[in-house]
């Protein structure tokens, strides 16, 4: 991608993808492995994971370790519905909490991978602080955004 800004196909707050070029390359090996982009939008109720080294807490310190949380995808309109005040979501955007939220991603969290089985279906882009109740945490949707993805790093 040198040389190079990719133009995000909507410019909105609702999309967000990063993509790192490494100097060294990833050797793959008991708790390195790739994972496949998905190509379909996880259902609502599926059970996610999302991992980051972000902050324990809003304001808190940032973890040492790699921490991982089950979430549930939510469903659209009831996503819209916690974020009307932002004037909901669009389809390049996916939902995960649990009820009575608790659990989720926090600050410097932002870019972690959203997985459900065994592929990529979102990634981290923003919230309102963290792991809330009323707001549970927005992801970019992979599904939507594969292309563009593809098209900008080729990667598959």
């Amino acid at each position: 991608m040198q040389g190079k800004t990719p133009v995000f196909p909507v410019e909105t707050s609702n999309n967000f993808s990063v993509s790192f070029q490494v100097s060294v390359p990833f050797k793959y090996g008991i708790g390195i492995q790739p994972i496949s982009l998905t190509s379909t939008e996880p259902a609502a109720g599926s059970i996610a994971v999302v991992s980051g080294w972000g902050e324990l807490y809003v304001g808190g310190p940032f973890s040492s370790q790699l921490q991982a949380v089950n979430v549930f995808v939510i469903s659209r309109p009831e996503c819209d519905y916690y974020y009307a005040d932002y004037d909901g979501i669009n389809v390049n955007t996916i939902c995960a909490g649990v009820p009575g939220g608790g659990n989720g991603f926090c600050g410097g969290d932002l870019g972690s991978p959203l997985v459900v089985g065994d592929q990529l279906v979102g990634i981290v882009s923003w919230g309102v602080g963290c792991a809330e109740a009323q707001h549970p945490g927005l992801y970019s949707n992979v599904a939507t955004l594969k292309n563009f993805v593809i098209e900008q790093t080729g990667v598959q």
